[in-house]
């Protein structure tokens, strides 16, 4: 999703796949597969596929990064961080990727579908050598996700795309370091919508525009 707000060739190679996928999937499940017809959308597949792998690898490149400067920041010392992306080596390249469905045509015809392709791939956070999924405590995994956050932030902004956030009451306990690392940087987008169950009293919110929800009426405060 991060990719599609500001790369239109990833949006559209993410359709294409998308609807190659589909296609791919329905003939696999025929009584006797249309050779010549499959290969085509396979072909689709292909190249749509390792696009959308090759534009994957850039953005975690620069993604990782911006998420290691923020937890460096937050959390001081040295911390080791990074985003692995586990995918079908295959699907780095059009070719690969072509040879690769049409070798595992037989075996995806008995399972009914697509058993590879950036559909099915994965990102690991891994921290000071250990997978957060597996092994990060809470508050390991909340840093990480608005850390996250945070970056997308920094990329889009870098983009030159105009950032719109909706944050829902996340900052009331996060320490005053996290809280004002986070603050700063959502204040660099072009307008952000925060929800609380009590007004905040940072100095962050001491000018904003401010409304209290009940029953589905918005009623303005200030």
């Amino acid at each position: 999703m991060l990719i599609s707000s500001f790369s239109k060739p990833y949006l559209a190679a993410l359709n294409e796949y998308a609807q190659a996928l589909k296609m791919r999937n329905t003939l696999l499940k025929a009584s006797h597969i249309d050779t010549a017809t499959i290969s085509a959308f396979e072909h689709i597949m292909a190249k749509s596929g390792s696009a959308i792998v090759t534009q994957r690898k850039e953005v975690l490149a620069s993604l990782s990064s911006e998420m290691l400067n923020l937890i460096t920041e937050i959390k001081g010392g040295s911390p080791v961080f990074s985003i692995k992306y586990n995918h079908h080596p295959a699907t780095s390249g059009e070719e690969s990727f072509s040879a690769k469905l049409a070798n595992e045509r037989a075996k995806e015809a008995a399972r009914g579908y697509s058993l590879f392709g950036p559909h099915l791939d994965d990102f690991e956070f891994i921290l000071e050598d250990k997978s957060l999924r597996h092994f990060g405590s809470t508050g390991q995994c909340r840093l990480a996700s608005l850390c996250l956050k945070m970056a997308a932030v920094n990329i889009l902004r870098e983009d030159n795309s105009q950032v719109i956030t909706l944050v829902d009451d996340v900052t009331g306990d996060l320490d005053a370091k996290t809280r004002d690392a986070f603050l700063k940087i959502i204040s660099k987008s072009e307008q952000s919508f925060f929800t609380f169950t009590e007004k905040p009293e940072d100095e962050y919110f001491s000018d904003v525009a401010t409304f209290a929800i009940e029953n589905g009426q918005i009623t303005t405060l200030k």
